[in-house]
């Protein structure tokens, strides 16, 4: 049913008018936003990585941000110099300096029963999956915590000349807050050099809130589905 303000109980047009989108509106000027985050009740959290290499089994995890949703509240973590000087390798010859911030990362998705990122389903959380095996560390499994990708919204129901979440944000929204790592900055995360610390968080930062922007915009058009991680 169309919002309407007659039709509406008083204790729900004060919330609305509480509430605060992506957009900067409230939720009486902005229905579809606020009904959007507040139909679920799911805890919901925006999850970007950044990692050494695409491949799980040769790369370590340098960073992580997971933004809460509708909120400025973020949490992260990112690999130290401490980190690369306790851990090795595995029997296998496998790094696992990325331990401490893995465990680190499972015990903050715990706050959230839906995670939503970008090419997420098929980076990021095979990522960290993997790697916490590598680690040993406890993975959520499957049925635990559900996940929505902001990149499988754009490729199944807009045409985008790419489907990046820069390209999707910038086009869809006006303007995307992302900027761009090196190859230079990958191998500072590896010593874990302060300034690259510092720069590679303010990638994660800018992704998630770019990627809660996106999803705000696009997911009217998708069906919020129990996919697990």
């Amino acid at each position: 049913m169309k919002f309407s303000i007659s039709r509406t109980p008083k204790d729900e047009l004060v919330k609305r008018s509480r509430f605060k989108c992506i957009h900067g509106h409230n939720g009486i000027d902005h229905p579809n936003c606020f009904e959007q985050q507040n139909k679920s009740g799911e805890r919901v959290g925006f999850l970007d990585i950044e990692c050494e290499d695409l491949k799980a089994d040769y790369g370590i995890i340098f960073t992580y941000y997971i933004k809460v949703a509708g909120k400025n509240k973020f949490y992260s973590d990112h690999l130290t110099k401490d980190d690369i000087k306790k851990y090795t390798f595995n029997k296998s010859g496998v790094a696992k300096e990325d331990t401490r911030v893995i465990e680190s990362l499972v015990r903050d998705l715990s706050n959230f029963d839906r995670v939503i990122g970008h090419y997420s389903s098929r980076f990021d959380l095979g990522f960290i999956r993997t790697r916490a095996v590598i680690c040993g560390v406890e993975f959520p499994e499957w049925g635990t915590l559900w996940q929505t990708d902001t990149w499988n919204i754009l490729k199944h129901k807009f045409q985008l000349s790419r489907n990046s979440l820069a390209n999707g944000t910038e086009k869809l929204t006006g303007y995307t807050n992302k900027n761009h790592l090196s190859l230079n900055l990958k191998h500072a995360m590896l010593r874990a050099d302060d300034w690259a610390i510092k720069y590679t968080l303010d990638h994660n930062r800018r992704d998630v809130i770019d990627t809660e922007r996106l999803y705000n915009e696009i997911a009217p058009y998708a069906r919020l589905t129990k996919s697990s991680i």
